[in-house]
């Protein structure tokens, strides 16, 4: 009889033999002598193990699960992995029996297994068996057990790669966090972009939240119909300078018509003038002038064309246009008055004279009297060179031009200087010049505002004597010099006399008027009697 220890290296590749060591002896060995002689027949390992088993069951059923497992590991380690399974199963060492089955390829029988184990446990298998279905093209399958793993964000890069974006997205959306979600559309947007797929890369930015980014994508990639969309769509706010940017950038390419629509669409039609008038195409400088700037454009853009030109083309092309007046008006309102007489020479001979009028007011403006004089004049218009003097006090300027070229006005300026010479207090000149101007009256109304009343009856008894009356009783009524009337009516006549200095039948006949208008009767035939 062997030694148990001589068994257990006897039986060499099998170290579930050490179950023997656990039964009698005599049993064991008997047992063991028996597989051994049989070698011949089967394989020696197999059937030292099955036959183990088949007597631990009897003799030691808590054996099972270690011989079990035992023959799964040899089973193994011989590649023999379908086999190894159920012996695994059998030994209850579950995860052994998954790893066995995935390297089987035995994906439903490691499915069935993986179920049974706690969720955390499970999911490193679910996602193993996930990309076992990805490899074999079973997606639908593959994003179930890598959802199942914890890992949607896996689920949602295979669908990518499949290049499935409903499918990914449906997942994303349903599966990842928001952080994730946005990290995955950046991520996706920026790969399209890349790829030159631009729709997929405005939908992966829209997706993520960020139309700004597909917005610059395609400006920098200079898909401007593209980008003008998603303005249009998302920022219309920002329209305009989109249009402008389009515009400029059309510009730049010589596209002058695409250039000019978008310009005008920013509604700065005047960079498209400018655009035409910079190329020489000022046919449609002037057209889209006339479009969206209307007359006053069109003369602008008219007259710059003009004096581009020498003086006979000028002419025919002003002609041409019918904007000869136009032109020359424009020309005026922009201070050009040697354009504006050159062209209205050659162009519009009638607007001439309103040159020289709106010259005329130009040099009044800059002090320039001499010169503007001579404009005024040019235009027929001598009155306004006179009121440019009148307005100066050039007194002997203004009555040189009257008398050369509007008598009419000589009056005027006499009337002028003397009310002049009254607000410098100078009563008597302003006298003697309105006297000149046959305006006695005005030089009267000067006397009385100025209080002068001893001078106010002077001259109204001199020229005005129908006012003569009215001017004593207002006399009367503000001087500071008379006595109170209340007391005797004859000492108020004597100093009214003294007072005008000579005691004149037509100053006695206004005191009796005075008299009669205070009911002093008794006074005035006292008046009369001396």
């Amino acid at each position: 009889m062997m030694a148990d220890s001589d068994l257990a290296s006897q039986t060499g590749c099998c170290p579930s033999t050490k179950v023997f060591l656990l039964l009698p002896s005599g049993l064991a060995s008997a047992l063991l002598n028996s597989l051994l002689h049989a070698k011949m027949q089967i394989p020696h390992y197999v059937i030292i193990c099955r036959k183990a088993v088949e007597l631990a069951r009897t003799v030691s059923p808590a054996a099972v699960i270690t011989l079990e497992e035992e023959w799964g590991d040899w089973l193994a380690s011989q590649k023999q992995m379908d086999a190894a399974i159920n012996h695994f199963i059998e030994a209850g060492a579950t995860l052994k029996a998954i790893e066995a089955a995935i390297a089987a390829r035995q994906f439903t029988k490691a499915t069935g297994i993986v179920d049974f184990l706690e969720p955390v446990k499970a999911q490193p298998y679910y996602r193993r068996i996930g990309q076992h279905y990805e490899e074999a093209n079973n997606r639908e399958e593959a994003e179930r057990y890598l959802i199942r793993a914890g890992a949607p964000l896996e689920a949602v890069e295979m669908w990518m790669r499949a290049g499935d974006w409903e499918a990914a997205q449906k997942v994303a959306r349903g599966y990842l966090k928001p952080e994730e979600l946005h990290d995955f559309y950046s991520k996706r947007a920026r790969s399209c972009e890349a790829n030159r797929k631009w729709q997929d890369a405005e939908k992966a930015y829209a997706a993520a939240g960020e139309i700004d980014l597909a917005i610059s994508m395609y400006q920098r990639n200079r898909q401007w119909l593209q980008m003008l969309r998603l303005v249009q769509q998302h920022r219309r706010e920002q329209l305009p300078q989109a249009h402008l940017l389009v515009a400029q950038a059309m510009q730049s390419e010589g596209s002058w018509r695409e250039a000019e629509r978008h310009f005008c669409e920013a509604k700065e039609w005047k960079a498209a003038v400018a655009m035409y008038r910079q190329q020489g195409a000022w046919e449609d400088a002037l057209r889209v002038a006339k479009v969206f700037g209307e007359l006053g454009a069109a003369k602008q853009v008219a007259y710059s064309w003009a004096i581009s030109l020498s003086q006979d083309e000028a002419a025919s092309l002003l002609k041409r246009l019918n904007l000869g007046d136009a032109v020359v008006e424009y020309a005026i309102q922009a201070g050009a008055f040697a354009h504006a007489f050159q062209l209205a020479q050659v162009a519009a001979k009638a607007k001439l004279p309103e040159v020289h009028l709106k010259y005329a007011m130009y040099l009044e403006d800059s002090g320039r009297f001499q010169e503007a004089e001579g404009e005024f004049l040019n235009a027929g218009k001598p009155r306004e060179a006179i009121d440019m003097y009148l307005h100066t006090q050039d007194w002997a300027a203004a009555m040189r031009v009257a008398e050369q070229s509007d008598p009419t006005a000589i009056m005027e300026i006499f009337t002028s200087q003397a009310s002049a010479a009254a607000a410098g207090q100078q009563y008597q000149l302003a006298e003697s010049l309105f006297l000149k101007a046959k305006r006695p009256e005005a030089a009267l109304a000067m006397y009385r505002e100025a209080g002068q009343w001893q001078q106010a009856i002077r001259l109204a008894e001199a020229y005005l004597p129908g006012k003569l009356q009215v001017t004593i009783r207002d006399c009367l009524g503000h001087s500071t010099h008379a006595p109170a009337v209340q007391g005797c009516v004859l000492t108020f006549v004597c100093y009214l006399c003294q007072w005008c200095s000579l005691a004149k039948a037509n100053i006695c006949s206004a005191a009796c008027v005075l008299c009669h208008t205070i009911q002093m009767h008794a006074c005035v035939c006292y008046v009369g009697a001396g």
